[in-house]
C-alpha cells in the first residue's frame, strides 16, 4: 500500500473469520468520460481455513452510481494467488508481488474502459447486444421469454437513463448491465460481495457482458435466427 501511494479503506470477515478481506483505494482514478471517473481497488481475500490460496482482485467503483466491476482477462477474473507460507517474511514478499499483479490488472482495465468509452453504440445496436447476451428460442418455455424480455427491457432503459449513462457507447452499455444486477435485482451483501470475486453470483452476468462488448462484433443488427 506504501509503495503505490494507495489507502487502507476498509475491512471485513465471512463465515466467523474463514474468509478476511481488505480494500485499498489507488490514488489515481479510470476517466471514462471528463465528467465519469472509476475509482481503482485492490481487494485483497485471506483464507484462513485452507480452502484457497489467498487472492489479490482489481476491483472498481464507479462514482456516479457505485457500480463494481473486474477486469475480464483471465487472471483478473480468478485473482493474483499466492500460496501459504510459514514465515511472515515470505508471506510479506507473496503479498507484495500479489499486489503488483493486481496493480498490473487494475491499468488493463482502466485501458479497456477507455476503449469501451470511445466506441460508439447505436439503440439498434444495443438492442441487437441485448438479444445476445439474453437470448431464448422457439422452445424456450413462456416463463423464460417473458423472463429474458423484462431483463432486455430494463437494461435497455438504463442503457440511456441509468445513472451516468447517456445510451452513446458501450462504456454505457456496460453500466447498465451492471446497475441492472449491482442494484436493481438484489440486494447486495457481504456474502455476495465474497462470491463475486470468486467467480460466482452475478460477476458471471457482468463478465459476459464486457466479453462481448470487448469483441469486435459490432451487433448491426436484430439476428433473425433469435428472437
Amino acid at each position: 500500500v506504501r509503495e503505490y501511494g494507495a489507502t487502507y479503506e476498509n475491512a471485513g470477515m465471512v463465515g466467523a473469520g474463514r474468509v478476511c478481506w481488505v480494500s485499498a483505494k489507488l490514488d489515481n482514478d479510470i476517466v471514462a468520460r471528463a465528467d465519469d471517473k472509476v475509482e481503482q481497488r485492490i481487494i485483497a481475500l485471506v483464507y484462513h481455513d485452507g480452502t484457497r490460496r489467498n487472492s489479490y482482485f482489481q476491483y472498481t467503483r464507479r462514482i456516479f452510481c457505485n457500480n463494481q466491476l473486474r477486469s475480464m482477462e483471465q487472471e483478473g477474473r480468478k485473482g493474483y494467488t499466492v500460496g501459504h507460507t510459514a514465515s511472515w517474511e515470505n508471506q510479506l514478499q507473496a503479498a507484495r508481488i500479489g499486489f503488483d499483479q493486481a496493480i498490473g490488472g487494475a491499468k488493463r482495465f482502466g485501458e479497456q474502459v477507455q476503449g469501451l468509452a470511445n466506441n460508439r453504440m447505436s439503440n439498434n445496436q444495443a438492442e441487437c447486444f441485448l438479444q445476445h447476451m439474453y437470448p431464448f428460442t422457439k422452445e424456450s418455455s413462456d416463463r423464460q421469454v417473458t423472463r429474458a424480455n423484462n431483463v432486455r427491457e430494463n437494461v435497455l432503459e438504463l442503457f440511456s437513463q441509468g445513472a451516468g449513462n447517456v445510451g452513446e457507447s458501450r462504456w454505457d452499455m456496460l453500466n447498465a448491465v451492471t446497475e441492472y444486477y449491482d442494484h436493481h435485482r438484489k440486494q447486495r451483501s457481504v456474502r455476495s460481495f465474497i462470491n463475486e470475486m470468486t467467480g460466482m453470483g452475478a460477476d458471471r452476468h457482468k463478465q459476459n457482458a464486457l466479453g462481448m462488448l470487448l469483441d469486435s462484433s459490432t451487433f448491426r443488427a436484430i439476428d433473425p435466427k433469435r428472437n
